[in-house]
């Protein structure tokens, strides 16, 4: 494959093997924090864009994010094993599409042009499940997070067309906000 420095892939983990493993050991502490923070503040963002209080938003705010922390994060843990199941099913999906033949470069490629769309469509779908159940979980509380889960599923049965397509613009559009950004990190020579 052209553009690819073997040497230096190969080189890596043998000479800084043990540096990297303490990044990525932090790094692992950092991504849990922020998605900790996340839920922490989706109940206060919800709260705030459903009320839209006149005045003194900072304590609905804050108010909000506390009250709601413990069902959001259980919601979030909820999808969040969703999600794996959904992935799981892809990989095992092109593995087969694959036919176990990992050592040819086009044949992976070819297999990842077919599964990558599909997976995204599927998972775009849990997605916008998942955001409307914290809407749903804020607008209208229940004591338990399957009421919402039922709750949010019924609205989507119903509106899934108009959902779907406005979620699938606005990933659509955040890729082309990524492109954009590549290409102009491309432009600017950064001298060191």
């Amino acid at each position: 494959m052209t553009g690819v420095d073997y040497e230096f892939s190969n080189d890596f983990h043998p000479a800084y093997g043990v540096g990297w493993t303490h990044i990525f050991e932090q790094s692992i502490v950092v991504v849990l924090l922020f998605l900790l923070l996340c839920v922490f503040f989706s109940g206060g963002i919800y709260a705030v864009l459903t009320q839209v209080p006149k005045s003194n938003y900072r304590a609905i705010f804050w108010a909000n994010s506390a009250q709601y922390f413990w069902k959001i994060l259980r919601l979030s843990l909820f999808f969040l094993v969703i999600h794996s199941l959904v992935f799981a099913l892809f990989a095992l999906l092109f593995y087969a599409v694959v036919n176990g033949e990992l050592q040819n470069e086009g044949v992976i490629s070819t297999a990842l042009k077919i599964v990558l769309p599909c997976y995204y469509l599927v998972a775009l779908f849990f997605f916008v499940w998942q955001d409307y159940s914290k809407y749903f979980l804020v607008t209208a509380p229940k004591k338990w997070i399957i009421s919402t889960l039922v709750e949010s599923f019924r609205f989507l049965r119903t509106h899934l067309i108009n959902v779907y397509f406005l979620y699938l613009i606005n990933m659509l559009f955040w890729g082309v906000l990524v492109f954009i950004n590549y290409r102009i990190t491309l432009l600017i020579d950064i001298e060191s």
